[in-house]
């Protein structure tokens, strides 16, 4: 692959990330809308009131709190364990890919193999909170999917559509270390 196909890949992969980590700071997973018009909007670690002056509060909250819930709250936890792991391996992810187009010959082309199964291990923990969250949005009454959620779908597609991409073009391209050294002659 070309030095700017790496270098496209490089921006694709820290857009993700970045996509990944802003979804788990906003606080704005799940949005519901109670009877007297004003929202709740709910992150993954923190709940905020719209249309009130108070702060937003931390969410699911103490053990007492979240036994009241029943199992929304280890269920949340799981969202949250869940983005804060895709978090984890997108930074190895993108530590793989500059690794990878700073190597050189035959390191770079295993690299790349390295490379693709790091974006699918970023996209599968996001994958799994997105499920997680996308079930509650379908099923807790007068509830709406909300900007993180999205950011974090478009990180978890990003992953995988790179993956196959960089996957496709590994061993569709001729491999660098194939060429032969041959020393200039004077």
């Amino acid at each position: 692959m070309p030095l700017l196909s790496y270098s496209v890949l490089l921006v694709l992969v820290i857009t993700s990330y970045a996509f990944n980590w802003t979804s788990l700071i906003l606080p704005k997973w799940l949005t519901v809308t109670l009877t007297d018009g004003t929202m709740r909007s709910y992150g993954l670690f923190q709940l905020c009131h719209s249309g009130t002056n108070e702060a937003c509060q931390a969410f699911p909250g103490s053990a007492e709190k979240c036994a009241a819930t029943g199992m929304l709250c280890p269920i949340w936890q799981t969202a949250g364990a869940g983005m804060i792991l895709a978090g984890v391996v997108g930074a190895l992810a993108i530590v793989a890919v500059i690794g990878t187009m700073c190597s050189i010959g035959r390191k770079r082309d295993r690299g790349w193999k390295v490379v693709s199964v790091m974006l699918v291990l970023h996209a599968v923990p996001g994958a799994v909170s997105v499920l997680i969250m996308a079930h509650l949005c379908t099923s807790l009454q007068g509830t709406r999917c909300d900007v993180a959620f999205f950011l974090a779908t478009a990180a978890l597609v990003m992953n995988l559509l790179l993956a196959l991409i960089v996957s496709y073009f590994t061993k569709a391209t001729p491999s660098s270390s194939s060429y032969a050294y041959e020393p200039l002659e004077h």
